[in-house]
C-alpha cells in the first residue's frame, strides 16, 4: 500500500499546523519522487508551513516552483506567500505579490490586503499600510476588523496617533 496525493496532502497540512516546514518540504519533494503530482493544495500547505516557520525565502521559492511546474497559484497560494513576508519585513515583496495577482487575474481578497498591511506594519511602513487600506476600499472589497487593525497597528508602531484615530473612526 502506497500513499496517494490525498495522504500526502493530509500529511503536509499536518506539518503546516505543527509549524514543521522542513517536513512539509520533504513530503512535497517525496511526492514528486514517488511520481505523484504535487498540486496546488500541496504547495499551498508547504508555503504556509514555511511562512509560519519564519522561512519566508523558502515560501517564496515554493511559490516560484509552482509557476515553473505550470501549476496556477490561487488566492490562497498568494495569501500564504504574502503572510510569509511578515517576519522578513519584506513589504516590497508583499506589494509585488499583490501586483502579480492582478497581472495573473487572480482575485486579491481582503485577506490579501490585510496580510500585506501586516507586513508593512512590521517594516514600519505605516503610509504603505494606509495606502493598501484605501486600495482595499477602492476595490469595493469590504475591509474586515483585521484590516483596520493592521492599519492601526502599523501607525501605532511609529506613534502616528492621529492616523490610528482616523482608521478607528473609519470602521
Amino acid at each position: 500500500l502506497s500513499p496517494n496525493e490525498y495522504a500526502y496532502n493530509a500529511a503536509i497540512t499536518a506539518c503546516e499546523r505543527c509549524n514543521d516546514w522542513g517536513a512539509a518540504l520533504g513530503l512535497l519533494s517525496s511526492m514528486q519522487q514517488q511520481g505523484l503530482q504535487a498540486g496546488v493544495i500541496s504547495h499551498n500547505s508547504a508555503i504556509s508551513a514555511c511562512g509560519k516557520g519564519g522561512q519566508w525565502g523558502l515560501a517564496l521559492r515554493t511559490l516560484a516552483k509552482m509557476r515553473r511546474r505550470h501549476l496556477k497559484p490561487d488566492t490562497i497560494s498568494f495569501n500564504a506567500a504574502i503572510s510569509a513576508c511578515e517576519r522578513g519585513q519584506l513589504w516590497r515583496d508583499a506589494e509585488s505579490l499583490l501586483g502579480d495577482m492582478q497581472e495573473q487575474r487572480i482575485q486579491a481578497d481582503a485577506t490579501s490586503f490585510t496580510a500585506a498591511m501586516l507586513v508593512c506594519g512590521q517594516a514600519l511602513q505605516w503610509k504603505r499600510a494606509l495606502f493598501l487600506l484605501s486600495r482595499l476600499q477602492k476595490r469595493q472589497l469590504r475591509p474586515s476588523v483585521m484590516s483596520h487593525n493592521a492599519a492601526m497597528i502599523a501607525c501605532q508602531r511609529v506613534s502616528r496617533w492621529p492616523e490610528v484615530i482616523s482608521a478607528l473612526s473609519d470602521m
